[in-house]
């Protein structure tokens, strides 16, 4: 009876061990809905590569044109799974401030986004944040990425 026991205990430790670290699995993943803009703001993390999600990353912009555009904190994160795009939900009760910020023509800004204000746990992979830029009626998508590794 105490072998049984032990073994159910075992069982059950490696499961929730096993869920722990699960990755993400497309069925449970709304696909990307992004349409990245190119050739007028570029955006790159500096920390291509970071080794858990409770690091911070630095998203940095580059205004390649004249035109000044406005932006706001909200960003969404997106995963890559058999090279297809998918939207990382975040945790419940994630909120984000509504001001804007300006990216001046030929300027560069700087971002820190710590992941795991928004995130209980990303597994191992290739993400892209999305952040959307915006002057007059126009609209510019970036997608810059990093890996968990």
């Amino acid at each position: 009876m105490k072998k049984v026991l032990l073994y159910l205990m075992l069982v059950s430790f490696l499961s929730l061990v096993g869920c722990a670290s699960q990755a993400f699995r497309p069925s449970d993943l709304e696909p990307s809905t992004a349409v990245v803009t190119e050739g007028k703001i570029k955006g790159n993390v500096k920390e291509e590569q970071i080794q858990s999600f409770k690091e911070k990353i630095t998203l940095v912009f580059e205004n390649l044109t004249d035109t000044v555009y406005y932006y706001g904190v909200d960003f969404t994160l997106e995963v890559e799974l058999d090279d297809t795009w998918y939207q990382v939900p975040f945790d419940e009760g994630v909120a984000f401030i509504e001001i804007a910020m300006l990216l001046e023509g030929k300027a560069m800004n700087e971002e820190v986004i710590d992941l795991a204000d928004y995130f209980d746990k990303l597994p191992a992979g290739n993400y892209r944040v999305i952040k959307h830029f915006q002057a007059e009626e126009q609209t510019i998508t970036i997608a810059p990425t990093f890996e968990v590794k």
